[in-house]
Formats: C-alpha cells, sequence, structure tokens
C-alpha cells in the first residue's frame, strides 16, 4: 500500500511523491486488494500514456509505474500485459529514444526497466504479447544494443563536412555577419528574480539559467538567432556544448548510477569562473533541467535548433572523444533481458534470429569486457546513489569499475542465454554456425569470460549447435572449437562440463569425426573423457564421456588409425575396464562395455596394445549384466592369432569359465557366449595342455556338454554352439590322454 500511496500522490496531487503511509494516530496502513491494485495500475498506466511534457513530470509517471511493477508475481505480471503495460511503455521507449538525451539518457533505461518488469510473465503470456508487437519492437530494441561504432564513423563524416563548409567562409565575412546578427537581435531585461520564477514554474529550464547571473551578463539572454551566431563568447561556448547534449551527446560527464526503481538527486559543481562551461554531474538528472526540457526554445516560443559549433582554431578530434555513443547501460541490460524473454518463446525463435541486425547486435554484446568499456554514462542498476559517499577519488573509481564489470558480466550472460535459445530452434541452428563473428565470439567467452553462468551458457550453444547434423563437420573441423569443449570438460561447473562433454559425443557421432577427434592434439580429447569419465562425479557428464568413447570406437573404419590411437592411449582401456565394474550408473557401464566390444573387433595380437586389451576385458568380466564383454571375448577368439595370447593371459580363462558357469534365468546368451570363445581357444594346438588343466574351462564344457544334450534331445538335436562345445570337450579329453 506504501507504493499504491506514491502512485496516488504523484498522480492526483502532481506534487513531490511520498515516502511512506502516514494516518492520524499513527494507524497501520489498510489492506489494499487486488481490485484496489489493478485500478491503482490502470491509473498509473494511464498517466504515463498521457504524460508527453514536460520531461520531469515524464520521469515521475515512469517512477510510480515501476514501482508497482517491481515484483516477481507471474499472476500479477499477466495481468500487467493484461491491462496493455507492454505497448505503452514500447511507446515510452519509443518517445525516450528519440528526445532529449536519447538513448543515453535516463529515461530510456528507466522505460527499459518498467518493460523488462513486465516480461517477468508466464511464458504463454510473453508469447502473446509477442505476436501482438513483439516483431514491431525489434528494431527499436536491436538499434539499443547494437554496436556504435558505425553510428560514431557517421557523426565524424558529419561533423568534418561541417567544418569544412565553415572553413570556406572568411574570418572577417563571419564577423560582419554575426555583428550584423547581434545588432538586430531584441534584447530582454530579466531580473533574478523573473528568473527564479521562469525555474519554479515546472518548465525546468537549462540549470545555467538556474543560478544568479555574473554581472557582464545583466541583460539577459540573446535570442536563439542571436544565441547561435555569437561564436566569440564565453558563455556561449557553453552554450554549444549544452547543444551538443540536445543531439544526444550531454552523458559523457556522467560519472555515477543508481537504481532504476530508486528516485535521483542532483549534484552540480559550478563556480562563477566556469560558468560558460559544461555542469558536471554525479549521477544526477541534468537532462531533465536542459532548457525547455527535450528541446530549447526562444523567448518568441520557436524552437532553436541544435547546432556544434566550432571557434577557427577547433579541431574536429577535440571533441569526438566527448559523444558517448550507443545506448546506456542500464537500457541495454533491461533489452537484453527482454530478448532472452522473447527467445524462449517457440513462435519468436525463428523470426528473432532472422531479424536483420539482431546477431550482430549479440556479437557485439559477447565481446564487451569491463577493461575495453566506456566508463560514462549510467553505471549499472545495482549501483545507488549516495553509496561513494565518504570515498576518495580512488577507492570511487575502484568501485565504479567492479560495478561497471558486474554489469557487463551481466550484459554477456543474457546476450549467451538468448543466443542459446535461438539455437533450440532446428531452422537457426545452420545460421548462427555461420553468421560471421557468431560462433567466434560463443567460443571467446566459453575460453575467457569470468562469469561462470556465461561459459555454462557458451557451453549450451555449442550443444544445441552440434545437434544439426550439417553442423557437425564443419564444428569437429575447428582447432580453436574441440580446444574450447576441452578446456570446458575441465571447468569448475558441473553444469558447463556436462553440455561440453554431450557436445563432444554428439560431434563423434559422424563418422568422418572419429579419426580427427582421435588424433587432435595427440589425443588430448581422449584424455579429456578418460578424465571424465573416472573423476566426475555428475552421472550425466560420465555418460557423456562413456557414449562419445563409444561413438568414436563404433564409427571409426578398419582401414584408418582412429582404433589404434585409441587403443594405444596409456589410460583409455583400462578407463573403460574400470567403469565397467565399478560406476554406480547403468548407463555409463553399458556405453563403455560396448566401447569394449566394438575395440575388441579391431585391436589383435601383436599389436602393442592388444594385451592391454585382453586385461581390459578380463577385468570387466565381474560385470555380468551384459553380453558385451561374452561378445568381445567371442570375436577376439575368431582371429587365430588371437587365440594363444587369450590363453596366456593371465586371469582370462579364469574369467571367461565364469561367464560359461552362470545359470540364471537371464545369463543363457552370456554363458552361450562363453562356451563359444573357449571351444574357438581348444582349436590352438599349442595351449591346449593349459586349458586341460584349468579346472574352470573343464567344468564349464563338461556341464554344457551334458546339459545340453539332455535338453536337446527333446528338440531333436545340437545347435551349432552347443555341438561346438561337445567337439572342444573332445578335443581338450584327447590331449589329457
Amino acid at each position: 500500500f506504501r507504493q499504491g500511496t506514491k502512485g496516488l500522490a504523484a498522480i492526483e496531487g502532481g506534487g513531490t511523491m511520498t515516502t511512506e503511509w502516514a494516518a492520524p494516530g499513527g494507524l497501520h496502513p489498510p489492506d489494499i486488494t487486488e481490485e484496489d491494485r489493478r485500478e491503482l495500475l490502470m491509473a498509473c498506466l494511464y498517466e504515463l500514456n498521457s504524460c508527453i511534457a514536460p520531461r520531469s513530470a515524464r520521469l515521475q509517471a515512469i517512477q510510480v509505474v515501476l514501482d508497482e511493477l517491481d515484483h516477481s508475481d507471474e499472476f500479477r505480471h499477466d495481468e500487467e500485459l493484461d491491462l496493455q503495460a507492454d505497448k505503452i511503455l514500447f511507446q515510452r521507449l519509443a518517445l525516450a529514444f528519440s528526445v532529449d538525451g536519447g538513448p543515453m539518457g535516463e529515461e530510456a533505461g528507466l522505460v527499459a526497466s518498467g518493460l523488462e518488469m513486465v516480461y517477468r510473465a508466464s511464458r504463454p503470456r510473453v508469447a502473446l504479447s509477442f505476436n501482438e508487437v513483439g516483431e514491431a519492437m525489434l528494431p527499436l530494441l536491436v538499434e539499443m544494443i547494437q554496436n556504435p561504432e558505425p553510428r560514431a564513423e557517421d557523426m565524424e563524416a558529419v561533423v568534418r563536412k561541417d567544418v569544412g563548409s565553415e572553413s570556406s567562409v572568411t574570418s572577417e565575412e563571419k564577423m560582419l555577419r554575426v555583428t550584423e546578427e547581434v545588432k538586430r537581435a531584441p534584447t530582454k531585461h530579466m531580473d533574478d528574480a523573473h528568473d527564479q520564477e521562469e525555474a519554479d514554474d515546472g518548465s525546468d529550464r537549462d540549470t545555467v539559467e538556474d543560478e544568479k547571473k555574473p554581472a557582464a551578463n545583466g541583460h539577459g539572454p540573446l535570442d536563439g538567432d542571436a544565441r547561435d551566431q555569437d561564436a566569440y563568447s564565453e558563455e556561449k561556448k557553453g552554450d554549444s556544448y549544452e547543444n551538443l547534449a540536445h543531439a544526444g551527446m550531454d552523458e559523457a560527464r556522467r560519472k555515477h548510477g543508481a537504481d532504476a526503481n530508486c528516485e535521483v538527486e542532483v549534484e552540480t559543481v559550478h563556480s562563477e569562473a566556469d560558468r560558460g562551461n559544461a555542469v558536471e554531474v554525479e549521477y544526477s538528472t541534468e537532462q531533465s533541467r536542459q532548457a525547455g526540457n527535450d528541446h530549447a526554445y526562444d523567448e518568441n516560443g520557436e524552437e532553436s535548433k541544435p547546432q556544434v559549433r566550432f571557434n577557427e582554431d577547433a579541431e574536429v578530434q577535440q571533441f569526438l572523444p566527448e559523444q558517448p555513443l550507443g545506448t546506456s547501460p542500464l537500457a541495454v541490460s533491461r533489452v537484453l533481458k527482454v530478448l532472452r524473454y522473447f527467445s524462449r518463446v517457440l513462435s519468436a525463435m525463428i523470426p528473432m534470429a532472422h531479424h536483420p541486425g539482431l546477431l550482430d547486435a549479440l556479437v557485439y554484446q559477447l565481446s564487451r569486457r569491463s577493461e575495453n568499456s566506456v566508463t560514462r554514462g549510467l553505471p549499472g542498476s545495482h549501483v545507488h546513489f549516495g553509496i561513494n559517499e565518504g570515498l576518495d577519488e580512488h577507492q570511487r573509481q575502484a568501485l565504479h569499475q567492479d560495478a561497471l564489470g558486474a554489469d557487463l558480466a551481466a550484459v554477456r550472460i543474457d546476450a549467451m542465454a538468448t543466443v542459446v535459445n535461438l539455437a533450440c530452434a532446428e531452422e537457426n541452428k545452420i545460421l548462427l554456425v555461420y553468421h560471421p563473428g557468431l560462433l567466434d565470439g560463443v567460443l571467446d567467452t566459453a575460453n575467457s569470460d569470468p562469469s561462470e553462468e556465461a561459459r555454462e551458457h557458451a557451453a549450451i550453444v555449442l550443444m544445441n549447435l552440434a545437434y544439426a547434423e550439417e553442423n557437425k563437420v564443419h564444428m569437429a573441423g575447428r582447432d580453436y572449437l574441440l580446444d574450447t569443449i576441452i578446456r570446458l570438460i575441465g571447468d569448475p561447473s558441473p553444469f558447463t562440463r556436462r553440455y561440453a562433454s554431450a557436445a563432444l559425443f554428439t560431434l563423434a557421432c559422424v563418422a568422418a569425426n572419429t579419426s580427427r577427434m582421435a588424433k587432435h592434439r595427440d589425443g588430448e580429447i581422449l584424455t579429456a573423457l578418460v578424465q571424465v569419465l573416472l573423476e566426475d562425479p555428475i552421472d550425466e557428464a560420465r555418460i557423456n564421456a562413456a557414449e562419445a568413447l563409444f561413438n568414436m570406437a563404433r564409427n571409426s573404419d578398419s582401414d584408418d588409425d582412429t582404433v589404434m590411437q585409441m587403443g594405444n592411449h596409456t589410460d583409455l582401456l583400462r578407463a573403460l575396464a574400470q567403469a565397467v565394474v565399478s560406476d554406480y550408473s547403468a548407463d555409463v557401464r553399458a556405453y563403455a562395455a560396448r566401447a569394449l566390444e566394438w575395440l575388441s573387433a579391431d585391436l589383435h595380437h601383436p599389436m602393442p596394445c592388444h594385451n592391454n586389451l585382453l586385461s581390459a576385458l578380463t577385468t570387466s568380466a565381474q560385470w555380468t549384466k551384459t553380453t558385451c564383454i561374452a561378445e568381445a571375448f567371442k570375436t577376439q577368439s575368431t582371429i587365430s592369432d588371437n587365440r594363444a595370447a587369450m590363453v596366456h593371459h593371465d586371469g582370462l580363462l579364469d574369467a571367461l569359465a565364469d561367464l560359461a558357469l552362470m545359470d540364471g534365468i537371464n545369463d543363457e546368451e552370456v554363458s552361450t557366449c562363453a562356451i563359444t570363445a573357449i571351444e574357438r581357444l581348444t582349436k590352438e594346438d599349442s595351449t591346449r595342455h593349459i586349458m586341460v588343466k584349468n579346472e574352470g574351462v573343464m567344468t564349464a564344457l563338461t556341464k554344457a556338454t551334458f546339459t545340453k544334450s539332455g535338453l536337446d534331445a527333446d528338440d531333436g538335436g545340437l545347435d551349432a554352439d552347443m555341438g561346438a562345445s561337445v567337439d572342444g570337450l573332445s578335443l581338450v579329453s584327447g590331449v589329457s590322454t
């Protein structure tokens, strides 16, 4: 109700907003109902919609609306959109963007803050708003966040043109022209009392005019035409700076900012000697006190034309650095949040990505860092006026830089989150990958951004873009991208590691990428995946790593060296075996076992890594809930060159015998594969004497032979595998006799 009282005071009384509710006897404020709040909000929005001038009234109306909108109740924000708050604020934003102060003005930042607040509504209601006015908003929103440098170049060209045209006029001609203009100009005496009355009548005259005039200017200001032509007056030099401000550049001397919802005070620093210079402010509403608010008028009521004037010795370069370009940081941050809300809407993803200039603007925002940013203008929304009182200049600068860095981090996070959402649409994936500078911006953020959240969003973008089949080969062909994913896999954030590992296994799904990824930086990708598989506490990250290794093993060709690269890796086979037997995720175990099965088809004796493979299979045989390891033994035993190595490998025959002796309901396939592998090993004459001495092998063969013989008597015969088992038993028995 305190906020409601503030609103009513501003609307009905038109005076200063009250700060708290008061009642006779110290009574507590009455409860405000939803209906009361709705009526109050309608009144506030009506006042904002109808308030055009003066600027101070607009700012007051905006502040009242912000007090009502600043909450986190989704239902209430839906109601605000039902009351056309989005349309009203959009109109206000367009007005603030075009009038005094322009995009660098305080008004644009406050209105953008209100627009961001109402879009905290539910996603369906935001979608409805976008369908109604969203596409109409996009041109303005894009212009507010785009790179200001092109505008700087255009302005420089205009200024140089003006200087060139003036240089063609001789100094004598200029003196005669100015003298004649001054003679024709009417004079008007203005005493101090009248001057103060002008300042208090709500017209918000320029702050320089609010102070007592020096004696030299006792005749009052000249009219607009004469004032524009008097190039030799020290006071008029100040006017030229102020006219420059009316062209949208008066924010160059702003130093500090305040929250979008806090009231703003003014601190001016002036002296009689500095009357002709621009007045420095410390986060002030100086723009609201410029002559005539949005525009300056002469005594006849005609609007004076803002001009940038130079004296004879001035050079263009002296003025260009003083021209703040672009949009106020507060407005930029709020506009990016609005775009982030829009990008969550399915129907908005495609038109947003294809809107001219939007992706370029996002790329520019991703590139901004505090050390490269202009420190003029409004800092962030969370830096309040008065917070630096009592601090020395060095402490103020440090505080300001910290706040600016935090604000730019939030800007990059919102820009990257918008790209994340746009990358969800299949129609956008190819566009985003090939848009100039966008993928590089994502990679730079992923590599060097100090914000953990920004890096996490960058990892999601890479994962989303990798899902498109058309992007996989292109993305895996960039070394910088693969290096970035390796870096992200080692990120402190578990979410970042999860998304980065998902991007890797997605890229590894394509056979064309397998060899390149396995050999990248001499196996750095394999090392990163092994580390995740063994050490990452996040299940999904380990699942992604295991699946990536499985995809690389499955997609490798027999004639390339991908399998050799994987087999010769110091820790890969051992890590897969350890994951099979010890990981508490069934998915991790399954993918690791399948990777070993596929590698067994291509790694054979006398390859240097063959012994490591047999060790991995022997260890993995402890997990009996899959047929992959038994199938791997079976595949290995089909190659005659492998048989002697298998029989001689420590523990392998025992592992095979244990698998063959399994007799559970779901173990028949595992047992059958193991029996087949044992039978094939018996065909190696040089190793039969070793097998016959293994009790487990003999027991497994005997049990399998008699069990199947009894069962198959009813079925009318033996199947192929069990027929082989009988042959194996006879071969081993022949050796024993």
